[in-house]
């Protein structure tokens, strides 16, 4: 054994799985087929019994001079939503590996037909965690092509053209911050996601749930690309799936603390994930948990966030929540979201000189571009603007509300109550005086 080849089963890189090629009828006989060019297939009702567990084998697709990006993708029941994605992906990917875990929905048909004409493989294997599942799917990407990008089923790439340049740009670079990159991602709030790493570098994922991509010999990845976002949708048979998903996640991730209580990350999404299931007393126990754990600062003041939710999803008194939106501002003064929050409730009682008081200094904070964890972008673009329109105008400040209003309106063009809102600033200003 190689000397790489014993650091990769060391890490857990090779494992043993059962894979199945899709086949395909031709006549009365079934013939298996792995497809350069595409994958042809029946649903999976009609294959065979797969053969006993073996030793995982890369790909056999030819590595061709120049290939620069191989999309990988884990799915399962995915039919719904997954051609989108691969739409999205498909003019700007040199091949596509998808490892399905199960679908029963026809999604492999879907995947076969969407990405016709592009080298790629098909895989069907069991799921087992989504770290060693997605290792998984690294492994069978491969190293024919210089860069790996992986996708959900619900995302799509915007601007897939800036994404294929700066990837050339980048084909010779060298040193361990050029060999996994963050892809800006966007779900209503904005969070940076290492989706693209190097084929030949190492890189794993580890974590049973919200895995994380590490090196063992790396820092974490520093590279934004520019210009380039993956949009996640949430619709409503996703929110329910994710919701079955969430109450599986709970489990794995108490009995990864219980493995390891030292595991900040695992701590912080036990937290977030009770709270997305509104299980509010347990969620604020496990957000102070994180808390004292100290480490980095965006999940403490994330954190800090939750908690605060948290007193909204009880009911507490409003000066007790007051008390923890405002703890959660001073963990991170530059970070908007928590004076929105305190603007927002008073802005629903009419109360307008509160609501200006906190949306008028949460409009004077920068879009923090660095922040990398769950960043609300509408909060900087136009959301906290609009309360200031909204409040300033009763208050007399019009020259401030009217330059708001600006501001909203550019953000968000098409949206009829903000032009309305600047309307009135705009009628007010031309009326001549009395």
């Amino acid at each position: 054994m190689s000397a790489r080849a014993g650091r990769e089963r060391a890490r857990g890189a090779r494992i043993p799985r059962t894979t199945k090629n899709l086949r395909m009828r031709r006549g009365e006989q079934k013939r298996t087929r792995t497809t350069r060019s595409r994958m042809l297939g029946s649903p999976p009702s009609a294959l065979d019994k797969p053969p006993a567990p073996r030793a995982f084998m890369a790909p056999a697709m030819p590595k061709k001079p120049g290939s620069l990006l191989t999309l990988s993708m884990i799915v399962k029941d995915e039919a719904a939503t997954i051609a989108r994605t691969l739409a999205s992906a498909k003019p700007f990917v040199d091949r596509w590996v998808v490892l399905d875990t199960g679908s029963t929905d026809g999604t492999q048909e879907v995947v076969r037909r969407a990405m016709e004409g592009v080298p790629g493989e098909l895989f069907e294997e069991p799921f087992v965690d989504f770290a060693t599942t997605r290792n998984r799917a690294l492994d069978l990407a491969g190293e024919a092509t210089t860069f790996v990008l992986w996708l959900d089923a619900d995302d799509e790439i915007e601007n897939g053209k800036a994404l294929r340049a700066f990837l050339e740009r980048e084909r010779a670079a060298e040193g361990p911050e050029r060999e996994a990159y963050y892809v800006r991602v966007a779900l209503g709030i904005q969070f940076d996601s290492p989706r693209i790493v190097r084929s030949a570098a190492g890189w794993r994922f580890r974590g049973v749930v919200h895995e994380v991509l590490m090196h063992d010999d790396r820092p974490p990845p520093s590279v934004r690309v520019p210009d380039v976002r993956i949009r996640h949708d949430r619709g409503e048979v996703s929110a329910e799936r994710s919701k079955k998903r969430w109450e599986r996640d709970v489990g794995l991730l108490e009995r990864a603390l219980a493995e390891d209580p030292t595991n900040a990350r695992a701590a912080f999404y036990l937290a977030e994930t009770l709270l997305w299931l509104g299980r509010f007393q347990e969620a604020e126990a496990a957000f102070s948990r994180r808390i004292a754990m100290g480490g980095w600062a965006e999940e403490i003041f994330e954190s800090k966030m939750g908690i605060a939710r948290c007193g909204v999803g009880q009911n507490l008194p409003w000066p007790r929540v007051l008390s923890r939106w405002l703890d959660a501002h001073l963990a991170a003064p530059h970070r908007a979201e928590p004076l929105y929050a305190i603007a927002l409730h008073h802005d629903t009682r009419k109360e307008h000189a509160l609501t200006y008081l906190y949306a008028r200094r949460g409009d004077e904070l920068p879009l923090p571009v660095e922040d990398r964890l769950f960043v609300d972008e509408e909060v900087y673009t136009w959301k906290m603007a609009d309360l200031v329109a909204s409040s300033a105008y009763f208050l007399g400040a019009f020259d401030v509300g009217e330059a708001a209003a600006r501001k909203a309106t550019k953000a968000r063009p098409n949206d009829a109550r903000l032009q309305q809102n600047l309307a009135f600033y705009v009628d007010r200003r031309r009326k001549p005086s009395r």
